[in-house]
């Protein structure tokens, strides 16, 4: 155990105020960034029914890190192979050129990527030796696709199972100084609702992925259930919202929305780009001042 005047002692330095200033990353998306918090030690949550973009948007994620902030990523896919997932990037940095010339100059775009990929079901006892390699790498991000099927060993049922998971990534998190990204699967109940828009009750076989995580993300698109308009927006076909709906640093709800176009799994800012300040400039805003929209 530590007294308190250990503690107070330990942080009374210029080194550690410098570094509790500098303790959150930007995602690259406006919006989302200001409403958003993300720090060290973080377990957050990206849920959503099937055909919601999550994979995409986590690459889109882990693009915006390692390609526009030179922030080194790992992308575990329990689902997709490296290749795949190489494809996919490539093919939401090919601007919508189908052609080879296109894939090609995408492909050489994100060559030098700091992204690492791991295709193979690993452990999380395995998993845990690849964070710890890759952190002495500067790895701060860790993607997991998905949860539901990562693969577990400890717990008499697929709930017990799923709450080992999640708390066992918070403490790697935690362990290893990093933000770990999880995604996951929803319930079907979502689909009887009328509106389809998820909540936390939804998110599946198990209470304690809401309990562990220190913020969760819903992914919703309006389109996909036959919403083609709402009371903002006149045409919803590239309209995917992040709904906020836990956030243990930041108010939530929230529901924030992002242009996606599924063809190309591109994600990027909802509305005229530019109208939004470039991402040297957002990390000058305080929360005192405006964005002049």
């Amino acid at each position: 155990y530590y007294s308190m005047q250990d503690v107070a002692e330990n942080i009374a330095s210029e080194e550690v105020f410098e570094r509790m200033k500098n303790t959150e990353f930007k995602t690259g998306f406006i919006d989302l960034d200001l409403n958003f918090h993300i720090h060290h030690e973080d377990l957050i949550i990206i849920a959503g029914r099937p055909s919601m973009g999550k994979t995409a948007f986590a690459l889109g994620l882990a693009k915006n890190f390692a390609l526009l902030q030179g922030e080194p990523v790992a992308f575990f896919s329990y689902e997709m192979s490296k290749e795949q997932l190489a494809v996919r990037l490539a093919n939401s940095e090919s601007a919508g050129d189908k052609s080879f010339e296109g894939f090609s100059r995408a492909v050489n775009k994100i060559r030098g990527m700091p992204l690492y990929m791991v295709d193979k079901p690993v452990s999380l006892m395995d998993a845990r030796g690849i964070m710890r390699e890759l952190s002495r790498k500067g790895v701060k991000h860790f993607f997991f696709d998905y949860l539901q099927i990562m693969p577990a060993s400890h717990g008499e049922n697929r709930t017990q199972e799923l709450s080992h998971l999640t708390r066992t990534l918070k403490l790697y998190a935690k362990e290893f100084g990093c933000v770990n990204w999880v995604l996951s699967q929803l319930s079907r109940a979502v689909e009887a609702r009328q509106d389809k828009r998820p909540s936390l009750a939804d998110l599946r076989e198990s209470g304690a992925i809401e309990q562990d995580a220190d913020t969760v993300l819903f992914l919703y698109r309006p389109v996909y259930y036959g919403i083609n308009s709402t009371d903002d927006i006149d045409n919803t076909n590239n309209l995917a919202q992040v709904l906020i709906r836990k956030q243990r640093n930041f108010k939530s709800p929230v529901d924030v929305n992002l242009f996606y176009r599924p063809e190309t799994n591109y994600w990027e800012n909802w509305g005229s780009p530019a109208k939004y300040p470039s991402l040297a400039d957002l990390t000058e805003i305080t929360e005192d001042e405006s964005i002049p929209f």
